[in-house]
C-alpha cells in the first residue's frame, strides 16, 4: 500500500505524542507542524487550511484521519477529555508503527522537527493550545464558535509561540 507523505508525518505526530485526544487537537497539532516544523516541506504536508468552527481546519486531514482508521494504521477509542466531553483517542496500530519506524530511520531531522511541536503541545490543555493558535494566527480563528470561551479561559497567559509564526506563508 502506497502511503502519502503527509499521512506519514501525521503518523509520526501521533507516535511521538503516544496518542492524541480528539480531532480538534489533532487538527491543531498538524496545523502547528505545518507552520513551525520548517524541516517538513509544505508540499509534503497539508496546504488546505481554512478558518473553521474551532480554528484552523484541513478537510484533507479530516479525510486522511478516516483513511488511517479504515486502513487500521491508527485506532480510535472513546475517552472523556479534560472538559468532560467524549472524544476519540487516536493511537497507532501495528501497521502504523511499522510505517513510522521506517520514517524515523530515513528522516531523523524531520521527525525531530515534529517532535518539538508535540513536546510543547500534545499534552497541553486544549484551551492553551487553541489560545496560542488563535492569537498567533488570528485569521484562522475568525469563524471560531468558541473564541470568546478560549479567550476567557486562557486570558491569564501569554502565547508561548514565537512571533516568527505570526502569519503563515501563503
Amino acid at each position: 500500500m502506497q502511503i502519502e507523505e503527509r499521512i506519514k508525518w501525521i503518523l509520526v505526530l501521533i507516535y511521538k505524542a503516544n496518542y492524541v485526544e480528539g480531532r480538534t487537537r489533532l487538527q491543531k497539532l498538524a496545523f502547528l507542524v505545518r507552520f513551525m516544523a520548517r524541516a517538513i516541506d509544505p508540499k509534503e504536508f497539508y496546504d488546505d487550511w481554512q478558518p473553521g468552527r474551532y480554528g484552523p481546519f484541513s478537510r484533507r486531514l479530516a479525510e486522511d484521519i478516516d483513511f488511517m482508521l479504515k486502513e487500521e494504521l491508527i485506532g480510535a477509542w472513546p475517552v472523556p477529555n479534560e472538559y468532560g466531553y467524549k472524544v476519540e483517542r487516536y493511537a497507532l496500530k501495528e501497521k502504523g508503527k511499522a510505517i513510522v519506524e521506517d520514517v524515523i530511520r530515513k528522516y531523523p531531522e524531520k521527525v525531530k522537527a515534529i517532535e518539538r511541536v508535540v513536546k510543547e503541545y500534545a499534552q497541553a490543555p486544549l484551551m492553551e493550545l487553541l489560545y496560542d493558535i488563535y492569537h498567533q494566527f488570528p485569521k484562522y480563528a475568525r469563524f471560531s464558535e468558541i473564541k470568546a470561551e478560549v479567550d476567557r479561559k486562557s486570558s491569564y497567559r501569554d502565547t508561548i509561540l514565537s512571533e516568527q509564526y505570526d502569519e503563515p506563508d501563503e
